[in-house]
């Protein structure tokens, strides 16, 4: 450390001390005449680079990046406070207008980022229960995507199914499966809107694709 000390300050102060007045604290020195003289500036100064060169030694670190970043088509939302604060909220996909998450499951093996849809298959258009139906409360808006996701299973792996919403439905509403379909009853479906969907699921190219990774 007295090393280290006596390099920065012949650094700092031009390469030498001068002798130091007992007296007043300041330096003295020789000017280019030759007559003596006192100043405590250079001696402030010196003093102040030995300081900051022992208790910075080092530059201190930046901030960190945010590396939430947009694409061609996902963009990133965020919260912009008030005060100049900022944080990521999510993705928007600006093809299809709508905000969207990413969602594994896709008969490709795929992961995609999935348009914020109302879920589907818990309710049916038909009496065999194979068309499924979006549910939403009676109060929230009319979705445009509805998503039906099969649970993995001990010998199946998860399914997502992406379907366009074609409009209400009022018919009669179905629930359970193939082999016991039962009309769903009015206690059940009460304060709900159900939304029909289009004959065939989207193709998973519909939606934007990514790959899970891990910083180094």
């Amino acid at each position: 450390m007295v090393v280290y000390l006596v390099v920065a300050a012949c650094s700092a102060g031009g390469g030498g001390f001068g002798a130091v007045d007992g007296g007043s604290g300041s330096e003295t020195g020789v000017d280019a005449t030759g007559k003596t003289s006192h100043d405590g500036s250079p001696h402030d100064s010196s003093l102040k680079k030995v300081v900051d060169a022992v208790m910075h030694p080092v530059p201190e670190a930046s901030a960190s990046t945010d590396t939430n970043q947009s694409g061609s088509r996902l963009k990133t939302t965020r919260y912009v406070g008030t005060d100049g604060s900022s944080t990521f909220s999510g993705m928007y996909d600006s093809q299809l207008k709508v905000a969207c998450s990413f969602t594994s499951g896709f008969l490709d093996g795929s992961t995609r980022c999935v348009p914020s849809a109302a879920a589907a298959g818990a309710y049916f258009a038909d009496s065999m229960c194979t068309q499924p139906l979006a549910a939403l409360p009676m109060c929230a808006t009319a979705p445009a995507y509805a998503l039906v996701s099969t649970p993995a299973t001990c010998s199946a792996s998860s399914l997502t199914q992406v379907y366009a919403v074609t409009g209400p439905w009022t018919g009669l509403i179905y629930a359970g499966n193939a082999t016991t379909c039962t009309m769903a009853p009015a206690t059940t479906t009460a304060g709900t809107a159900f939304y029909s969907l289009g004959a065939a699921e989207l193709p998973a190219s519909t939606f934007v694709a990514a790959t899970y990774t891990i910083d180094p």
